[in-house]
């Protein structure tokens, strides 16, 4: 299938599936026999306006680790609150470990890192 493109050859971007069809916005996944005694629940959100609020909540709310793995990440705006965040979990005690893209985060991922660092 060839893809369609414009007048000057570039892609159309492809469609998307119609609103009626789109993806459930959660989705519960049950547990297996013999494993966990609750079943999880997936929330799928859309974007850093529904997700940066709860991934925030998370680092908050953390006890003992945070994972956190990005692509990109900035020293100012939504990044400073993420440092911030996660500046006061290390600061409680919780082991705090960042994995940032080097590509992704190329402008301002030396200076997170420092951040970071020099927040314990």
């Amino acid at each position: 299938m060839v893809p369609a493109v414009d007048e000057t050859g570039r892609r159309r971007p492809a469609a998307g599936p119609e609103p009626a069809s789109a993806p459930a916005s959660s989705v519960v996944l049950s547990a297996p026999p013999g494993g966990a005694s609750a079943p999880e629940a997936v929330a799928l959100l859309d974007g850093g306006e529904q997700t940066y609020p709860r991934m925030l909540s998370a680092i908050a709310q953390a006890r003992r680790s945070v994972h956190l793995q990005v692509y990109t990440f900035e020293p100012t705006g939504i990044g400073a609150r993420f440092i911030e965040a996660l500046a006061a979990a290390a600061g409680r005690g919780v082991a705090v470990q960042v994995v940032v893209d080097g590509w992704g985060s190329a402008r301002g991922g030396r200076a997170v890192a420092a951040a970071l660092r020099e927040a314990g």
